[in-house]
Parts: structure tokens; C-alpha cells; sequence
């Protein structure tokens, strides 16, 4: 990522990575004012160069989100009070492992934006004001990022050269002249190097104690804050003291190293300050107090700021509002209005726009928008009934008919044609001497022929054979006629069957067929035969298998009765 990279911050489960731990500024692309750290509270600053509370740590968590560090003070971006609520504010905060903690990239119309993992809220800059000192908290996606307003839209530029220096160097604290009550006390000590050029700046504090000891078992005496000297001089009363001075680097919280401690005892004489305001503070300026003593000794304290005493914000046009100062009229702070989310003030409809008002959050002044037509808001309407479908025209459900658009929004269903009520007509019986007819399906409603019918086979013929007779040794037979009983028909014709002929004579020379004598035979005389003892006692034959056996069994018993 370079200089020309935008970020915007946005909750988005396909995180971007921007790397997984870099320093970076984050600076609001509509107004180009740079986030920092002021007190641990977010907001726009000047655009100060080199200076830590400007400067972000970025670190990537396992799951693609971002831990956000302050370079200033090492602590955390954050949600205030786990903050997910439109106007939250954004802090800095001791790392205590919460969601608010957690930020997550991701890119939206071609820029980037940074969400807080709690809430899904974007950060924002109020009102994309370019004023600094511009409050920063979340805020619900307005929009407009990617635009030139963008209060969601911030560039990362990444800090390649970016290096914290080391803690300063203890510095050696002596006293070069011990005062008394009357005179100064001169403290002196040996120079802290700087150790780099942009991230470091050098001043000394020196506290100077009266007890026996540092911390709980004594009382702070004199704090002389950011001494850019190696040398101060301090008027003490009677006392003991210890005092010790601190190398500090100014441009990180606490960023400091402790010297050696100085034990020394101040003569008697104890100072009675009186004390005049020699230039009074205005809002801009600070004031002065000159405190002096009988013995001739002085020092002066500075009155702070007053600060401006702001009235009530007022339009001053259709993009600003200003408040003047009540201590000083010509102290007029202006703004960019802040608009609110917006309300419809007159609905658009599926004919007509409509309009949209936002007022300012500050000074309520209003602006309006108009609102496309609404295809879908239909506001003047009439239900209308369903209607049946019969077999020839076609029905449809319920409807809503909007009077406006004139069309239907909703039901008018067409429905299928219902079924036709038929009838059979025209069916007519199968026989065997006549085709039949299935029938036509004719609809009783609209009368007409739905199907036509078919054909149906003539039915068989009920044969029984009549006139059939046997042919004998002597006289011809019939095959016998094939004759319908139901149409009293003769269907097929029989033919003649040939006389059979006498068979073989037997032994007597009768026709073996019709026992007609057809041959006259001698008896021939048997030359003593042996008996076959499984001959038929009756008939002389020898009977086998089963039916044999039963033949000889019958034989069996007319042989008894032949005796």
C-alpha cells in the first residue's frame, strides 16, 4: 500500500488484508485531516508532522480483523464503552480483548472502511467537518463512501520509515550552588541525547520533594515541568528535600527515564506570597500571575486559557452553521452542517415522488431530497372478487387493482378451464353378426363433442357342432356343422368321412371291428403247448403293467362266475 491507497472500514466476512503489521496514518479522504489521539479521546487533528498520536499500529488478528495501537501511548483503538450504537464515541483504550477492539477492512466502492467488530458500525468523521479537533465515532454506513463527502472513507498511508527510538537516556542531576531562604538553589544536569531526528524531543522535569523519602513518605514540593535548559534554579523554604529529574520524550506518553536522586537541607526563612494578575487570560490567550515576597524574591504562574464561550449553533447558510463567542464577538466558529439520517415527509407512490427532509443535528436547520416514484407503493386501490372458471371461459382468483398505475398489484390469477360434464351418447352394443359403438363424451354444459368414440369388434360366434356322424366298416360318417346358438346360424359346413373298411378277421374270422363274419377259418390244433403260467385264467393273455394287472384282476373274478 502507498501514499495514493484508500481504506475505508466496513464489516465484511471476506476481510481485506492489508498486511499483518504495519504503522500506518489514517487520514478522512473528503476533508484530509489525519486521526489521532488527543487525551485518549479520537479525533481530527491539525496535521501535525511526526507526531506519534497520529501515527497507528496495525496488527492482524486470526480471523482478519485488526488490533489498532496508538504509536502516542501504546494503547488501543476502540468502541467506547463497548459501544454499537449511532453516535459512540471512539477512544483509546487499555487492551482488554473486546469486540469493540477488534476493527475489520474490507473495500467498498473502491475505497476502504473500518468497522468495529461489536457493533458493525462504521468510524466516521462528525459531519465530514474539516475543522480540527472534529469528533470521531460510529456511526451506520451513510453511503457515502467513495464520494467527496465521504465521512466513512479514510486512506491508510503506510509508514515505511516509521521508528520508535529508544527511551531517553537517564540524565546525572546535581546541584551546582546550594541556596538558602533567601537565595536560589541551582540545579544542573547532564544532557539526554536525542536519538532521532522526527520522534523525539526532549524536555526534563524536575520534582523536588520535602521529607525523608520520595513517594508516600513525602510531600511534593516543586514540579518544574518541561525544562528545555540543563540547568534550574528554584528559591526553597527551610526544609530537608530530595529532588530527581526525568528525561522525557515528549512525543509519547510517559515515554521517560528517572535520574539519580539529590538529598540536600535549605536554611531558615520561609517566603509570604502575594499574588497579582499582571495580564489577564482571554479566550485565546494565556494570562499571568506575578507572586512576590517581602524579602525581595518573585515567580510567576500562568493563568490558562479562558477558552471561547460559545452561544448556540445557527444556520448561516445551506451547507454551514456558526456560534459567536460571548466573551469576544469577533470570535465566530463556523461549520459544516450535520444532517441526520433523514425522514420522509411525503411518501412516494407508484405515480408520484415524494419528499425526503434531513435536519441538522446542531443547529436544526433543514434541507430537502425528492424520492423517485415507488413502483411498489400503491395508495389508491379496490380488491376485487374472484370469478369461477366454466368449461369454456376462464376464471381468476382475487385481485388488487390499483386505480393509479391501472394494473394489478397483487392476486388476478387466471385459473385452467374447469372440466366439461360429459355425457355418453350414441353407444351402441358389439354382437356377432354386428359391430358396436363406444359412444360419443358429449359435454351437457356447452354441448359439445368432447371425444368421439370407436368401433368395437363384432363378438364371436357361439359355436356347437351339429349333424356329426361316426364312420363305420360300411357306411360313411360326418364331420359335423359348426352352428351359431345365438344368431341360429350354420357358421361352417362339415364334410364326409370315407367307410372304414372291415378290420382283421379274428380267429373266427369275424371283423375284429364290427364282429362281422368276414372269413371263413379251420381251427388249428394245438401240438401240446406249455401253459404260460402268467397267462389270464379267462382269456389266456398275459396282462402287464398296472392296467394289466387290473385286467387279470377282472378276469380273476369272471372266471369264477364262468363255472
Amino acid at each position: 500500500m502507498d501514499s495514493s491507497t484508500s481504506c475505508k472500514f466496513v464489516v465484511n466476512p471476506q476481510a481485506v488484508n492489508l498486511g499483518e503489521d504495519f504503522f500506518a496514518e489514517i487520514v478522512n479522504t473528503s476533508t484530509s485531516r489525519i486521526i489521532g489521539n488527543y487525551d485518549n479521546n479520537v479525533q481530527a487533528s491539525s496535521n501535525e508532522a511526526n507526531d506519534p498520536r497520529l501515527i497507528w499500529h496495525f496488527m492482524r488478528n486470526n480471523d482478519g480483523s485488526y488490533l489498532v495501537y496508538n504509536a502516542y501511548n501504546g494503547t488501543l483503538l476502540t468502541a467506547e464503552n463497548d459501544g454499537t450504537s449511532n453516535g459512540d464515541n471512539i477512544v483509546c483504550q487499555k487492551d482488554y480483548d473486546g469486540a469493540c477492539q477488534h476493527w475489520v477492512v474490507t473495500k467498498k466502492n473502491g475505497v476502504y472502511c473500518l468497522v468495529s467488530s461489536s457493533g458493525n458500525k462504521l468510524m466516521s468523521l462528525k459531519g465530514a467537518s474539516p475543522e480540527p479537533g472534529t469528533n470521531v465515532y460510529l456511526w451506520d454506513d451513510n453511503g457515502t463512501v467513495g464520494t467527496g463527502t465521504a465521512a466513512q472513507g479514510f486512506s491508510v498511508v503506510k509508514k515505511t520509515d516509521y521508528a520508535k527510538p529508544d527511551a531517553p537516556d537517564a540524565s546525572k542531576l546535581s546541584i551546582s550552588s546550594l541556596g538558602s531562604t533567601l537565595t536560589d538553589t541551582v540545579f544542573k544536569w547532564t544532557a539526554s541525547p536525542v536519538k532521532s531526528a522526527k520522534y523525539d524531543q526532549r524536555i526534563y522535569n524536575l520534582r523536588i520533594w520535602q521529607g525523608s523519602e520520595l513517594g508516600e513518605n513525602g510531600t511534593e514540593y516543586k514540579h518544574v515541568l518541561d525544562l528545555t535548559d540543563t540547568t534550574c534554579s528554584v528559591r526553597l523554604p527551610k526544609g530537608k528535600y530530595t529532588a530527581y529529574l526525568t528525561a522525557v520524550n515528549t512525543k509519547y506518553h510517559w515515554y521517560s527515564t528517572p535520574s539519580n536522586s539529590v538529598t540536600f537541607t535549605i536554611g531558615d526563612h520561609t517566603h509570604s506570597w502575594k499574588g497579582v494578575v499582571t495580564s489577564a487570560a482571554t479566550c485565546t490567550a494565556t494570562g499571568t500571575k506575578t507572586f512576590t515576597c517581602s524579602c525581595g524574591a518573585s515567580y510567576t504562574e500562568a493563568i490558562a486559557k479562558l477558552g471561547h464561550s460559545y452561544g448556540a449553533w445557527t444556520k448561516l447558510n445551506d451547507t454551514q452553521h456558526q456560534r459567536v463567542c460571548s466573551r469576544d464577538s469577533s470570535h465566530v466558529e463556523k461549520a459544516n452542517h450535520t444532517w441526520n439520517a433523514g425522514s420522509i415527509t411525503k411518501a412516494a407512490t407508484c405515480v408520484a415522488t415524494g419528499v425526503k427532509t434531513y435536519t441538522c443535528t446542531v443547529c436544526n436547520a433543514t434541507k430537502t431530497e425528492t424520492i423517485a416514484v415507488n413502483a411498489s407503493n400503491h395508495v389508491n386501490t379496490t380488491n376485487t372478487a374472484a370469478t369461477a372458471s366454466t368449461c369454456t371461459v376462464k376464471g381468476y382468483t382475487a385481485g388488487v387493482y390499483c386505480n393509479d398505475c391501472k394494473k394489478y398489484i397483487s392476486g388476478h390469477a387466471e385459473q385452467p378451464l374447469a372440466a366439461h360434464k360429459t355425457t355418453t351418447q350414441n353407444a351402441k352394443a358389439a354382437t356377432c353378426t354386428a359391430e358396436g359403438y363406444t359412444g360419443d363424451q358429449v359435454c351437457s354444459v356447452c354441448k359439445q363433442t368432447i371425444t368421439k368414440g370407436t368401433a368395437i369388434a363384432k363378438k364371436a360366434h357361439t359355436l356347437t357342432t351339429v349333424n356329426k356322424a361316426e364312420a363305420s366298416c360300411t357306411a360313411a360318417g360326418y364331420t359335423g356343422d359348426q352352428y351359431c346358438t345365438t344368431c341360429k346360424q350354420t357358421i361352417t359346413k362339415g364334410s364326409t368321412i370315407a367307410a372304414l373298411g372291415h378290420a382283421n378277421a379274428d380267429s373266427n374270422g369275424n371283423c375284429t371291428r364290427c364282429g362281422t363274419h368276414i372269413k371263413d377259418v379251420t381251427p388249428s390244433q394245438p401240438s401240446n403247448p406249455q401253459p404260460n403260467p402268467n397267462a389270464c385264467k379267462y382269456c389266456g393273455q398275459v396282462h402287464t403293467g398296472l392296467f394289466g394287472w387290473l385286467i387279470k384282476f377282472f378276469h380273476s373274478i369272471l372266471a369264477i362266475f364262468k363255472r
